[in-house]
């Protein structure tokens, strides 16, 4: 099908139209330098795969196609694995990025190696693949390109899994409105539906195996759904909806503390107050506008739970409203400062760490009980 064979230079046009779209965007997730480098490589790694496919659909056989067909083939794995690792980034857990990346890093060498050594022994090589020609007898080579076909397969299934798992069993910090709830529903819903349809394909290419059906076309039609549900999903995460519900995740406003049940010592919350304080000090992090609960967990080496439990506890705020006093205290010198006279409050807004006018006059009547020009005009005729 001659539809088929030229449908991959629209997944490789899609992909750099999505690049294009992403790339100078700073907006939601985008603004996260780690989330936003995922996001890029993975979209590189589906324009590798569309490449390679239309070479091999229309029997392109050059060194450009053996660099794309070794790229596609040893990093398919890895798509799974960084939707994983974007899901967490969004979270800021660069403990478990660095572990598992650690371990995925190795089980690539491994399947690279893997599938070097099999080209070398196997009779079966990239022309013959080119030619949709396969062998009278499977050979020892052949049967490791085949088990590494499915290993990479259940390798990205098993990531979704992972990737569902961690969104379903997140702790979020801050009562979430009925709104995000939905849009958090979403994407566990996004996953799972992604996850049904990858083993749909798994089967029905193993049944098309089986039965002998025209594999070409098969094998056809299952790599550019796949490369497309790969687009598609990375798309949901990284534009809408799902970036709204985590873009402004360390600013959410008129939310009150957690009640929670105290599960440690009142000797042990005031010491961990007084690391969490000095964490916070130490670098004037609430500076950083996307600076979250989950970031400051990561410091402190304990959960986001305990976190928010023992600044609820000693200090009786939230996280936010604990990082806005800093930033108010911050703001309040720098609006009657000679140093910063010729900066308007919202720019000041903007050096202390708030994203918006609205939320630093908001965060300012609350702890002050006065909007920042009454501060100004009070100061002024001291």
């Amino acid at each position: 099908m001659i539809f088929l064979d030229h449908l991959p230079l629209v997944g490789v046009f899609f992909g750099f139209i999505i690049l294009i779209l992403i790339l100078p965007n700073r907006d939601g997730l985008l603004k996260n330098k780690l989330t936003k480098s995922l996001i890029v490589l993975f979209i590189c790694l589906n324009i590798i795969d569309n490449l390679d496919a239309y070479l091999l659909f229309n029997k392109i056989g050059n060194n450009l196609h053996y660099i794309f067909s070794w790229g596609s083939l040893a990093f398919w794995h890895l798509k799974g694995a960084f939707i994983f690792f974007i899901l967490h980034s969004i979270f800021s857990n660069k403990h478990i990025i660095k572990k598992w990346g650690i371990a995925t890093i190795v089980y690539t060498l491994v399947r690279f190696l893997a599938l070097i050594y099999a080209y070398q022994i196997t009779s079966w090589k990239f022309e013959d693949y080119l030619d949709w020609k396969f062998p009278d007898h499977l050979d020892f080579g052949i049967y490791i390109f085949w088990i590494d076909y499915y290993l990479a397969d259940l390798c990205n299934i098993g990531f979704f899994i992972a990737s569902l798992l961690y969104v379903k069993t997140l702790v979020f910090a801050v009562e979430l409105t009925e709104d995000k709830k939905k849009i958090y529903t979403r994407l566990k819903l996004l996953l799972i539906t992604f996850i049904f349809l990858y083993v749909c394909i798994i089967t029905f290419n193993t049944i098309s195996d089986i039965n002998t059906w025209d594999l070409v076309s098969v094998y056809k039609i299952n790599v550019m759904m796949l490369n497309l549900m790969f687009y598609v999903i990375i798309l949901l995460i990284a534009r809408f909806p799902i970036s709204h519900l985590f873009s402004g995740f360390n600013e959410v406003e008129d939310v009150e503390c957690k009640k929670y049940t105290l599960t440690l010592k009142q000797q042990e919350c005031h010491m961990l107050m007084t690391k969490i304080t000095s964490i916070i000090e130490k670098d004037s992090v609430y500076f950083n506008p996307e600076y979250r609960l989950n970031d400051l967990a990561n410091s402190c080496d304990i959960s986001v739970h305990k976190v928010s439990q023992v600044i609820n506890y000693v200090e009786g705020v939230s996280f936010s409203d604990l990082i806005n006093r800093y930033r108010i205290e911050e703001a309040k010198k720098m609006l009657i400062s000679e140093k910063f006279k010729t900066y308007t409050i919202l720019a000041i807004a903007h050096e202390v760490g708030f994203n918006s006018k609205t939320a630093f006059y908001n965060a300012f009547k609350k702890i002050c009980e006065r909007s920042p020009s009454d501060y100004i005009k009070e100061n002024k005729a001291i």
